[in-house]
């Protein structure tokens, strides 16, 4: 049939004027350079296909909420021609599934913020970072490809992904940055390269499913909150290049037993360690000079602390709660003990002193039914904050080799020798050990569990060395 020449007209004319069906659900605008940017969608299909062209230009960006609250949609498809996709272009809609193409380059912040459907995504290869919020508040999102040439793991990232099970992190990733997976609490698995130099504060915060995880050798720090209350976290390997565990870094793991903290951490924070109630024993390394407010307060389970000598000061709260700690030595080194430091130490029994009587704040052992062991020949112990004193006979003779009495006296070179109550002690010196040839110096009566030694004539020798015997 022969269409009249008029309706041949009239279909031609709206053939010209009428835009496509599909781009009339889209609102855009032409950039400078004669490419379109989509910035919204007017549409009732929760399947959309994003055209590669707008009258006859590219389209080559989402822009900026362009799709944020659209509730309908549910499938997207992105063009090839697509490079960009702005802030919370997609957030709070009903994806479902994402297949980011190649072409992409940059993911803005909050791009999928609260796609509460959203179950996989698989990201363009030629992204090189992971921006802030990107993921957030997608809580059924299980399956997440990250390719290689991502660089960076912006803050947030992934929070509250309650669904995700396992993430493998490319070897081209060198951060990863602030609270990503803060509150992915079904998170078991993840694999982080050694290609990461830096994981920044509640990177893993609250993440509960989390049994074990090796971190990257190359970080120094564990930053703060990083594991806060990963309650099925059982151990833990810390990297030798760490040296510095922060505040709360490992807050409430209550089902950690197994740390090795490595030798070169010279720093902990408050709180690091605090409510790890399953943790039995631990070594604070020598490099530790000062012990933090509260960093192993409530580790219920605790019986054995090794403080190394170098320490002077012992916060507030360090090991309050600590219901199953028997007995511990303070270093000679420690002046200080802090606030309620043994506070409700209920198991406690005793407190091997190797010094001179530190300072104590307040209420040190509050609550707490320990005595304080000393040394004889050492000072401060005639009151010590109420808490019961008594010598510390040892199975030995000791040489007490701190200051003021140890070492260059006014006539000679001496120390104090500290053992037990009457007991007579040889002293004995030899010029060379290389061939010993030891000859008593001096006899000396420890009447009250010890004495002070002296020796005039130290500078007769090159050099002299010491050593006790007992009568």
């Amino acid at each position: 049939m022969k269409w009249p020449q008029f309706a041949r007209i009239v279909l031609l004319f709206l053939a010209v004027v009428l835009p496509h069906a599909g781009q009339a659900q889209f609102t855009y605008t032409t950039n400078d350079d004669n490419t379109i940017t989509i910035t919204g969608y007017t549409g009732t299909n929760g399947v959309v296909n994003i055209p590669e062209s707008i009258n006859s230009l590219p389209v080559v960006s989402i822009g900026d909420i362009a799709f944020r609250n659209c509730t309908i949609l549910n499938s997207v498809t992105i063009p090839t021609t697509v490079t960009n996709i702005g802030l919370e272009a997609f957030s709070y809609t009903g994806l479902t599934n994402v297949v980011l193409p190649n072409s992409i380059i940059n993911v803005g912040p909050d791009a999928f913020y609260a796609c509460s459907y959203l179950a996989s995504i698989a990201l363009s290869s030629n992204a090189a970072s992971i921006r802030n919020e990107t993921f957030q508040f997608c809580g059924s999102l299980t399956n997440v490809t990250i390719p290689i040439g991502v660089r960076n793991i912006g803050d947030n990232a992934f929070e509250a992904c309650s669904s995700l099970k396992s993430l493998l992190i490319p070897t081209s990733v060198t951060n990863i940055s602030g609270n990503v997976f803060y509150y992915c609490t079904s998170l078991a698995d993840i694999t982080i390269p050694d290609s990461v130099i830096n994981i920044d504060g509640a990177t893993f915060a609250h993440c509960t499913s989390l049994t074990n995880i090796t971190l990257p050798r190359n970080i120094t720090t564990i930053q703060s909150s990083e594991f806060f209350e990963c309650t099925h976290l059982a151990s833990i390997v810390i990297p030798d290049g760490v040296t510095n565990i922060s505040d709360y870094a490992f807050f409430f793991c209550s089902s950690l037993t197994n740390v090795t903290i490595p030798s070169g951490v010279t720093s902990f924070g408050g709180n690091a360690f605090a409510y790890c109630r399953s943790l039995p024993s631990i070594t604070i390394p020598s490099g530790i000079t000062s012990i933090a407010g509260w960093v192993f307060s409530t580790c219920t389970s605790l019986t054995n602390i090794t403080i190394p000598e170098g320490v002077t000061d012992i916060g507030d709260g360090a090991l309050s709660y600590c219901s199953s700690l028997t007995n511990t030595t303070i270093p000679r080194s420690v002046v200080s003990i802090g606030y309620e430091t043994f506070y409700d130490c209920s198991s406690l029994e005793s407190v091997f002193f190797e010094g001179n009587a530190p300072s104590l704040r307040p209420d040190s052992f509050y609550f707490s039914p320990a005595i304080a062991y000393y040394l004889p020949g050492t000072t401060g112990w005639d009151t010590f904050d109420g808490c019961a004193t008594a010598q510390w006979f040892l199975p030995a003779p000791m040489i007490l080799t701190f200051e003021p009495d140890f070492g260059v006296q006014t006539n000679g070179f001496g120390f104090t020798i500290s053992w037990a109550t009457n007991v007579s002690i040889v002293v004995e010196g030899c010029p060379d050990l290389a061939n010993p040839n030891w000859q008593p110096v001096q006899t000396n009566t420890l009447t009250t569990g010890s004495a002070f030694f002296n020796d005039p004539q130290w500078t007769n020798y090159p050099s002299r060395f010491y050593r006790l015997r007992s009568l």
